[in-house]
């Protein structure tokens, strides 16, 4: 019942948001965001390039209604703010212009205690208004665990884009060992050590990955981007970690034709 709700919650988020990008001047560029010292950093010029705002300061924003609940947070600290944008620009900047294009999102909010619905969070996909919160503090202490964040929640919305279903994928779920079955979904997978990869868990990265399909798949992305040979590694020894790659890279070139073998290939160099 409680992921029956969650779609139907999801699929008035894309109305929502198919509403609002097709309100948008085609070619006009948001205004920047008023009150930060530090305009002209790097990812910032990055989100002008793809007509995205970045708001740092979101204390006119927040609470930010949802259909499912509210979306909180506060201005975080600027030193903490300027390394994790160095850390996040150098991650989305591996993204193929034309994938960033089709996303369409309209705002990189970065936050301190982030919360969704009074539950802590390190990253917040919001459907409903093309917004990717982001918390620079929340997980510092590894700028593996803050890279792979931010690839992992943002691939839920190019899941949910790419055929209007995140909580399913028939196809994805024939891939695990016989008889598995996937979790209660990440909202119930908390814990310190769900994140950390793991070799002993047969067909998948690490805990959090067994929790729901769309963390699987989820993870699976993030892991590519950041850790590109371990998950080659993996996928040597492991025959369903190796079927998953294969898989998520066939989807990811349905959805942008820009992931093809040069862009895996830049990768690894």
């Amino acid at each position: 019942m409680k992921r029956a709700a969650c779609l139907l919650w999801l699929l008035a988020l894309a109305c929502a948001a198919s509403a609002t990008a097709a309100e948008r001047p085609g070619g006009a560029a948001r205004p920047p965001e008023a009150g930060v010292a530090w305009q002209d950093t790097t990812l910032d010029q990055w989100c002008k390039k793809h007509d995205i705002q970045l708001v740092v300061d979101p204390k006119g924003l927040y609470p930010l209604k949802t259909s499912h609940g509210p979306i909180t947070g506060s201005p975080a600290p600027e030193k903490i703010v300027r390394a994790y944008s160095a850390l996040l620009v150098r991650e989305v900047s591996t993204y193929p212009d034309a994938f960033v294009r089709k996303l369409r999102l309209a705002k990189i909010v970065l936050a301190d205690d982030l919360k969704f619905d009074g539950q802590k969070r390190a990253a917040i996909p919001d459907f409903e208004h093309d917004i990717l919160h982001l918390d620079p503090r929340e997980g510092n202490h590894s700028k593996t665990y803050q890279q792979t964040v931010a690839h992992h929640e943002l691939f839920h919305i190019v899941d949910w884009k790419d055929d209007g279903e995140l909580y399913e994928d028939r196809e994805w779920k024939k891939l695990n060992p016989a008889g598995f079955k996937y979790g209660e979904g990440g909202r119930f997978a908390r814990g310190a050590d769900q994140w950390q990869l793991d070799d002993s868990i047969e067909g998948f990265l690490n805990k959090y990955s067994t929790s729901g399909v769309e963390e699987d798949k989820a993870e699976i992305f993030a892991n590519l981007l950041v850790r590109p040979s371990v998950v080659a590694a993996r996928a040597a020894k492991d025959k369903v970690i190796s079927r998953k790659v294969e898989r998520m890279k066939k989807l990811l070139h349905a959805y942008c034709a820009a992931f093809d073998e040069t862009f895996w290939k830049s990768l690894e160099r």
